[in-house]
């Protein structure tokens, strides 16, 4: 079978797949325990960074991940959550072609007790509504209470070998 195309207007794009999952993990206040994935969107301005990363020195690296309580789903142009809540330092590493970013949201550990979080983001800036933002998820849908933990752990694959 031949790997030629014959469609000229095709590009790289075409062929590579940048793609990504959350996981999340729920502790209950009441010892409950949940953990389910989500799928999420790698975002335009997240693809282009990381592109330019394999040429330009002096980038800014993706380290906070961000929280807040939209629900409209991701599209490849967003680049910001809908209402973000928090932001804070993610722990990040790589491992074979997936980039992982962890951070966990704690009711009276970050002063979110009462608060509904749905959607969450990874950014490369400390700053609430600044910076680029790689990728957008909806679907977290939980309410904290004071003990609850919630921990996520976005998963981004570069392409596959």
């Amino acid at each position: 079978m031949s790997k030629h195309t014959t469609d000229p207007r095709q590009t790289v794009r075409d062929f590579m797949e940048v793609s990504g999952v959350w996981r999340i993990t729920k502790d209950h206040a009441d010892g409950r325990h949940e953990e389910y994935l989500v799928p999420n969107v790698v975002v335009a301005g997240g693809r282009d960074n990381l592109a330019a990363r394999s040429i330009v020195t002096s980038y800014t690296p993706f380290g906070h991940m961000a929280a807040g309580s939209g629900s409209a789903a991701g599209s490849l142009q967003s680049t910001a959550l809908t209402y973000e809540t928090i932001r804070k330092a993610a722990t990040m590493s790589t491992s074979d072609s997936v980039i992982i970013g962890v951070a966990c949201f704690g009711g009276a550990a970050d002063g979110i007790t009462s608060e509904f979080l749905d959607e969450a983001g990874l950014f490369n800036d400390a700053s609430s509504g600044q910076g680029t933002m790689m990728n957008h998820l909806t679907g977290i849908n939980h309410t904290f209470a004071q003990s609850d933990v919630v921990k996520a752990q976005m998963e981004v694959g570069v392409g596959s070998y």
